[in-house]
């Protein structure tokens, strides 16, 4: 099982301009070499908005193709949320682009109430487990941290590796880095988390945070607060499995199921 080397891009979407932010991605794109996986933030296409009729894609958009293209040129994965439209409904949809290929996608479960998120994306039914190179990862968006039974890794739900991706803004970013530690403590996996920076179309500002925890809840790297920056890190399969089988807790945890 091989080392995974993942960059991590924090940046500032255009405010519901797609084609916009689609022209500073192929930028981004160019300066990456020697990668497995690109990690981009909620809706990073658009920023985290309530109008998806303006930004949302589909099989069929610019968009799309281009991230398919640009995961065969770079032969990595390319990761993200963004708008998805499925007929009449609109979902904020993780897309996991391996090889030119989509190869799995998840829809956000949580939906952020405060903004009314519910009222207009419609709600993801499970997580998923994806299999990468001899990795397990389970990717969420933003607001589902907050759950973390949702999240907790048990024997019907293993992975090695969260990745959540986010619009968390700077007036709780306190709590957003305490609930990422606290994942990757409680589940013994590597988390990487990718949040947008700079100030939305609703004048909210977003400091970033992206960076990757280890298994014992520990940050070994981090983007720069408030700067549009790239994040380079090295996840080793071996340091995981040691440290798990040192410190065995989840034996002592009562086994549940989640119904959804």
């Amino acid at each position: 099982m091989q080392d995974l080397r993942i960059q991590i891009l924090q940046f500032a979407p255009a405010w519901e301009d797609i084609k916009a932010t689609q022209q500073q991605l192929a930028i981004q794109f160019k300066e990456l070499k020697d990668v497995d996986i690109v990690v981009l933030p909620e809706m990073f296409l658009s920023g985290f908005t309530m109008n998806p009729e303006n930004s949302a894609i589909d099989q069929n958009s610019e968009q799309y193709k281009f991230l398919l293209e640009q995961s065969k040129v770079l032969n990595c994965v390319v990761c993200g949320s963004v708008i998805w439209k499925d007929g009449d409904k609109y979902y904020n949809r993780f897309l996991w682009i391996e090889g030119g290929l989509e190869k799995y996608h998840y829809n956000k479960r949580h939906l952020f109430s405060l903004a009314g998120e519910e009222k207009v994306y419609a709600k993801g039914e499970k997580p998923i487990i994806i299999d990468y190179r001899g990795w397990r990862i389970a990717p969420f968006i933003c607001y589902d941290i907050r759950f973390p039974v949702y999240m907790r890794r048990r024997k019907d739900f293993d992975y090695d590796v969260l990745i959540v991706v986010a619009s968390w803004p700077e007036r709780r970013h306190f709590a957003w880095q305490q609930l990422l530690a606290a994942r990757a403590i409680e589940n013994q996996a590597y988390l990487i988390a990718s949040n947008r920076v700079g100030i939305d179309g609703k004048g909210i500002l977003h400091e970033g945070g992206s960076g990757m925890w280890d298994y014992s809840g520990k940050k070994k790297a981090a983007a720069q607060s408030f700067k549009e920056e790239r994040v380079g890190v090295l996840l080793q399969k071996e340091s995981i499995e040691k440290f798990r089988n040192q410190f065995r807790f989840l034996d002592d945890a009562d086994e549940f199921r989640i119904e959804y």
